[in-house]
């Protein structure tokens, strides 16, 4: 469970921890220290390791671990009342990361950032090590106009502006135990304004003029507080955010979707999360289409194999194995 790219202050070793204490006690750090997250493995002898150190505002972090999926829910948010982006770049193997309906794998070509304060599903089925920077939300919202049109997009790192990111987070990584708190500050200022770019750069994909940009994350945001009501539909979303159905579909065109295909996969992703929640275990299937706003539930079953590879009782007896 070696891994020196980065010279931080040790937060936790799990070789010196119970084995059966692991895991919750692993939680409990990347709780404090990242995302607000319920974590769970297969692995017996779970092993993690993860050091830590603060940036001025920001915070860099250095964590390697063994296996596990861990999900960032309502009820985790909730109680954690944590506003904050992090940025992900994995220093080992991969990460598959799912947030805002939209799914990226964080690997040595590409990191990815995402938000503390909607849901969020990050799994990897071998160990894996990854660098994050947390960055208080008002920070990057006063640089970016909507930072949520960027989460779980990938931010290449073999262009130059990512390449030179993330040489220089490394650099700052290594470097930072040499620093007094002035240089701190600064470097943290420097480091927001390249990934500002960084991020910028990378968009052109997907750009949305800010007012437009504000007005998609207040109706996505909309549409997640309805997820599970069957009748939400264009028509419906339009009225209830006072827009034409027409500009509606405008919208989502912007980030190459529609408002049915946005509404299906955030369906879809909150549907994996209920069928991995123990708190759902009694909940048949059929029940937890009409919980997810499916009508139908053979529909919901083919969609959701289409989506993820398997049927929902598949991916419900995978998250209890």
């Amino acid at each position: 469970m070696n891994n020196e790219l980065v010279a931080l202050p040790l937060r936790l070793d799990t070789s010196d921890i119970p084995l059966d204490t692991r895991v919750d006690i692993w939680a409990d750090v990347m709780w404090s220290l990242c995302s607000p997250m319920v974590v769970r493995t297969t692995e017996d002898s779970f092993r993690a390791r993860v050091v830590a150190g603060e940036l001025g505002p920001l915070g860099l972090r250095h964590m390697i671990s063994d296996p596990y999926r861990g999900f960032q829910t309502r009820q985790t948010i909730g109680r954690a009342r944590r506003a904050t982006y992090i940025l992900t770049i994995a220093t080992q193997g991969a990460f598959h990361m799912s947030q805002f309906g939209r799914d990226v794998i964080i690997d040595s070509a590409s990191a990815a950032l995402h938000s503390t304060m909607d849901p969020v599903e990050f799994n990897h089925g071998q160990t894996a090590g990854a660098l994050m920077l947390t960055i208080p939300a008002h920070l990057l919202r006063g640089r970016v106009a909507v930072p949520e049109d960027h989460c779980a997009r990938a931010v290449p790192l073999f262009h130059p502006q990512g390449s030179v990111t993330r040489d220089l987070l490394f650099s700052v990584a290594r470097n930072l135990d040499a620093m007094d708190a002035p240089t701190r500050l600064s470097m943290a200022y420097r480091v927001l304004e390249m990934l500002t770019d960084t991020l910028v750069s990378g968009s052109s994909a997907h750009a949305v003029p800010a007012a437009r940009s504000n007005r998609l994350y207040r109706i996505k945001s909309y549409i997640d507080e309805r997820i599970c009501e069957a009748d939400l539909s264009a028509k419906r979303i339009a009225k209830d955010n006072d827009v034409s159905e027409r500009y509606l579909y405008d919208l989502f065109s912007k980030i190459e979707t529609t408002p049915g295909r946005w509404l299906k996969e955030r369906r879809l992703a909150h549907a994996r999360r209920v069928l991995g929640d123990p708190a759902f275990d009694g909940m048949s299937i059929a029940a937890v289409a009409e919980h997810c706003g499916f009508t139908n539930s053979a529909h919901f079953s083919t969609e959701f194999r289409k989506r993820f590879g398997s049927t929902p009782g598949e991916a419900r007896r995978r998250a209890v194995d």
